[in-house]
């Protein structure tokens, strides 16, 4: 039952790629009712197949559906930090503001060496006007990915700060075009 479950979850990514979403939660539910009392190894591929629900919930801006399978998600693997991070942004496209931030500040608690949960982080920081706390974190979501989105949020950042002197530490090629 286990791969038969699994080769139809892949074919509910097809279903989710076609834009047949509702197909594919059909199909992904079924997965998740065969694999209901199936043995304990196979619990935490319960969380994948979830996972894509969510996905297909968000894809069809079914937000609340969406959030309660993350809740569902989370039962299963709390301190898998994505989730929350996924979790939260799904309520910030939902216009809940204050539940993006809890979904944060959780993600952060379980890693504070998560890049992303930083990034989001300083923005929200930065919606609060905190340009302090703004910057601390858009500084480690640089530090720990160093990639060219949280480069250009740190710089950003600073140039808020007034700070436009370690700009060129932060984007060392690109330095010319933010002054």
């Amino acid at each position: 039952q286990f791969y038969t479950v699994f080769n139809r979850n892949g074919y509910g990514l097809v279903l989710f790629k076609e834009g047949k979403e509702k197909k594919a939660i059909d199909l992904l539910n079924w997965g998740i009712k065969t694999l209901a009392g199936v043995e304990d190894k196979h619990y935490m591929h319960k969380s994948v197949i979830i996972y894509n629900i969510c996905q297909c919930y968000k894809k069809l801006m079914q937000y609340d559906k969406a959030i309660e399978k993350y809740q569902e998600l989370l039962e299963i693997d709390y301190i898998f930090t994505e989730y929350h991070i996924e979790m939260g942004l799904c309520m910030q496209l939902k216009g809940d503001l204050p539940g993006f931030k809890i979904c944060v500040e959780q993600a952060l608690t379980i890693n504070p060496y998560h890049s992303d949960s930083h990034y989001h982080y300083s923005l929200i920081k930065l919606d609060e006007d905190d340009l302090s706390s703004a910057e601390y974190h858009a500084k480690m979501a640089w530090e720990l990915s160093g990639d060219d989105v949280t480069a250009y949020n740190y710089a950003y950042v600073q140039s808020l700060t007034g700070k436009y002197d370690l700009l060129s530490r932060v984007c060392p090629t690109h330095h010319s075009q933010f002054l």
